[in-house]
């Protein structure tokens, strides 16, 4: 049964932000980020978004309750994808995830890519036009813009995740159900099939409430 995730609105994400991730968040410490400059503002959630880094990214943008929710179950979404892949690839192995990720069962589009270097580069071919408190950041012919309060310079949280209550909620929901297939794995008489067709079972259940 067939389950892809279609979620291109997810990485849409501006102009010099990908939404990309390599390994997962560190803790849950707030750490000092930089804002001091729309640059370094950009660097800073470009680079908690290579780590899947809640926390971070959250400091480096503003928005309503419903814009910071989208960018928290994105977050949540993506992290819980990339755990269970890891954990699945090392019980199981990657012939079996890519057997998982085919046209049957849990078909689950997770995987994320990006080098944290290339976050340099575009910020330095970036333009940003400062003007006042307001920032406009062109890239390669797109454009997004970020505020300056208090000192700090920040992103609308919905220009990286766009606010979709619904999708939003799917989205928390399709986290819980990835991660309590991840505590399946490697129990005794579990197989990759199993989980495959199970857990495709559960994501269907989920998305035809919607159009992820």
């Amino acid at each position: 049964m067939k389950a892809a995730l279609k979620a291109a609105w997810l990485r849409r994400v501006g102009v010099v932000l990908v939404a990309v991730a390599l390994t997962p968040g560190c803790g849950k410490k707030e750490r000092a980020v930089d804002q001091s400059t729309p640059q370094e503002a950009c660097r800073a959630a470009n680079k908690a978004l290579l780590r899947l880094d809640e926390e971070t990214l959250l400091q480096c943008v503003t928005g309503t309750e419903q814009e910071l929710g989208a960018v928290r179950a994105f977050v949540r979404f993506a992290r819980a994808g990339q755990e269970f892949r890891e954990a699945f690839v090392e019980e199981y192995g990657a012939r079996a995830w890519e057997e998982f990720q085919d046209a049957e069962g849990a078909q689950i589009t997770l995987t994320f890519e990006g080098d944290p270097a290339e976050v340099d580069r575009k910020i330095a071919a970036a333009e940003f036009d400062v003007q006042g408190d307001i920032c406009t950041c062109r890239y390669q012919g797109e454009a997004i813009k970020l505020t300056r309060k208090n000192g700090k310079w920040y992103f609308q949280a919905g220009d990286i995740v766009p606010v979709d209550v619904g999708k939003t909620e799917q989205l928390m929901a399709i986290a819980g159900v990835i991660r309590k297939y991840k505590a399946r794995i490697g129990n005794p008489g579990v197989t990759a099939e199993q989980l495959d067709q199970e857990m495709g079972v559960e994501l269907v259940e989920l998305l035809v409430e919607g159009d992820l």
